[in-house]
């Protein structure tokens, strides 16, 4: 996912398939990402298939123009999804 520097207020989400209940197990996410400029946020959350959102990762400030790692722990009773969403704001300036 790449929203460029231009335009504010924007937004957008990257959805992974279902995926089963984890039960009493927990699994670690492994992800990269690019955070660099200014009034930006960047989201990882579960959404459970009854509509439950859990954050697991959340940053809004710069990191840099290199490839950072990201870890979660995933855990779920219910059936769920992965969303990694990016949200820009006002007079935003960078890419993520």
């Amino acid at each position: 996912m790449d929203l460029e520097s231009k335009g504010e207020n924007l937004n957008g989400r990257l959805y992974s398939p279902m995926y089963a209940s984890t039960m009493n197990q927990s699994y670690c996410l492994e992800f990269y990402y690019v955070l660099t400029g200014s009034n930006l946020t960047f989201n990882v959350y579960t959404e459970s298939s009854t509509g439950t959102k859990r954050s697991i990762f959340t940053r809004n400030y710069d990191h840099g123009l290199t490839w950072t790692k990201g870890e979660a722990t995933v855990t779920s009773v219910n059936q769920f999804q992965v969303v990694f969403e990016t949200i820009t704001g006002y007079l935003r300036q960078g890419n993520i």
